[in-house]
């Protein structure tokens, strides 16, 4: 399980870097954020640790979101176009390690 310690310091690094390249191209952003956080996955993404995770993402989705929106000038930026560039870069989070064996499958 993720310690929330780990988990709030990430959200601030993340947060920091994000605001450190809002300025750069958004389709170069949102493929080095997709990058950073397949490696959140791949450290964090073991079975019984799926609400923290997805906790986590939602917590990046929404800092990404309030980043994007302060590029916009004129307006704030919609959600429903924040959505089509989050979901056109960044894959949803993922389990992928099984530590306690299968999981059983849902018919």
């Amino acid at each position: 399980m993720s310690s929330e310690k780990k988990l709030k310091g990430k959200r601030g690094e993340l947060k920091k870097w994000l605001w450190e390249v809002m300025h750069d191209p958004v389709s170069v952003t949102m493929k080095a954020l997709n990058v950073k956080l397949q490696g959140h996955d791949n450290y964090y993404g073991v079975n019984g640790n799926y609400k923290k995770l997805k906790k986590f993402w939602w917590h990046i989705k929404y800092i990404c979101y309030k980043a994007l929106n302060r590029r916009h000038q004129k307006r704030s930026m919609k959600w429903k176009d924040f959505w089509r560039i989050w979901n056109r870069y960044i894959k949803p989070p993922k389990i992928k390690v099984q530590i306690w064996g299968k999981l059983p499958t849902v018919a």
